[in-house]
Parts: structure tokens; sequence; C-alpha cells
């Protein structure tokens, strides 16, 4: 399966693009090692991963879409980001990471967002 990097920037304008002088930015399709190694300067700042991390969840989250609704289910979506997104199970089982990632972090999460 080939997984599309498509980042919608928070204004909701369209794609996330860290770098709009970068011409080889964003990707689509497969990339190749050159380009994988182009945008990994990017996933690595701390400005930029979140908005790549929460990609991935939105492709995960819409790929399950139609096996079981994962909107209330952080548990399962720490499983899946934490292991990968797999084939898709109507009634999956988060493991230990996820639970961690739901009990632990997205609290903290929550609460960090909120400025507290």
């Amino acid at each position: 399966m080939k997984i599309r990097l498509v980042v919608t920037d928070t204004s909701g304008k369209g794609v996330y693009n860290p770098n709009s002088a970068d011409e080889k930015l964003p990707f689509a399709g497969t990339l190749s090692n050159s380009d994988r190694e182009h945008l990994y300067t990017y996933v690595i700042q701390p400005k930029h991963c979140i908005f790549f991390a929460a990609a991935f969840i939105r492709y995960v989250t819409d790929y399950w879409a139609s096996y079981t609704d994962l909107s209330d289910r952080p548990e399962i979506i720490g499983t899946l980001y934490h292991i990968g997104y797999g084939k898709p199970k109507r009634e999956p089982k988060p493991d230990h990471r996820g639970e961690q990632i739901a009990t632990e972090f997205l609290p903290l999460a929550k609460q960090w967002l909120r400025g507290a």
C-alpha cells in the first residue's frame, strides 16, 4: 500500500508544507531514499513533526473507518500509531503502549493544549 503524505494546515487552506520555497515538498506517492532523507530534515524539527504525526493519525482513522469507529478510541489510535496501521479489524484491541498513550500521554496533551 502506498501512503500519500498530505497534512492539512491548521487554517484549512490546503496541504501543510513546512517550507514553501522547497520545490520538492510536499510529497505524494512512493518516496525514493533521497526523498525520505530530504523529508526527514523536516520531520525531526519539533515545529513540524506534530503535523506529520497528525497526518498519520488522520490516515489511520480514515483507513479503518469502514471497519470500526476510532473517534473515541485513543487506546486503539495509540496502538496503531505505535505498531502501524495494519489490517483493519471490526473489534480491535489495544496493546500496552496504546493503553499507556491513552492513559498517560493523552491527559497530559489535553492539559498542555489548554495552556494549564
